[in-house]
């Protein structure tokens, strides 16, 4: 009996959903502890963190770089608002790459325009107001659609925006599988089975 009870519970542990749901429309304040790192033309590496400094707002504070972003994340193109925006502090010393990495927020970009049914909701892809930038997403937390890791590279200019979309993991569990309620269906008519026939 006891084999039985605990072969069911189990199963069930190993069927259940595990999957992290995220909340699609933050502010730049969620994203205060997110860990930035510069490296420049001479080799010279910096890393900072953000920091809220406002409602809604955020920046770091580098010595070589600053990097701030208020309102929400998604950027918003008639409004001008959510656009990160970068300054290089040493201009003699050009910028050679940016990381920027969520992971220990539990946030994530979400770069996938697929609407409202994607996990992270409608998502915007990294796009910035000059010409020759790369944004390479790494990391992945849900396969092609959320990233931890943002690495920008190509011709940078002292002082550029950009846009990209983040969302942040919500507190809200995941509602159980059908298979899982059957599973345990399965277990529990298992148990009055054996009862019965004992």
């Amino acid at each position: 009996m006891k084999k039985f009870i605990i072969a069911g519970v189990l199963m069930v542990l190993a069927s259940a959903n595990a999957s992290a749901s995220f909340i699609d429309v933050i502010t730049a304040d969620q994203l205060a502890g997110a860990e930035i790192t510069v490296t420049f033309d001479s080799g010279f590496t910096e890393t900072s963190v953000f920091e809220v400094v406002d409602t809604e707002a955020v920046e770091t504070g580098a010595d070589s770089f600053s990097l701030s972003l208020a309102g929400e994340t998604f950027g918003e193109f008639a409004t001008g608002e959510g656009f990160w925006s970068f300054t290089n502090n040493f201009s003699a010393n050009p910028v050679t790459s940016i990381v920027i990495d969520l992971l220990s927020i539990d946030a994530v970009f979400d770069p996938v325009f697929d609407g409202v049914d994607g996990p992270g909701g409608a998502g915007r892809d990294f796009v910035a107001n000059i010409a020759g930038l790369l944004g390479v997403f790494t990391n992945a937390v849900v396969d092609g659609e959320l990233f931890n890791t943002l690495t920008i590279t190509g011709a940078f200019e002292d002082s550029f925006l950009f846009a990209v979309d983040t969302d942040i993991e919500s507190d809200v569990t995941g509602v159980p599988a059908p298979a899982v309620f059957s599973l345990i269906m399965l277990v529990l008519g298992g148990l009055v089975v054996r009862r019965n026939k004992a």
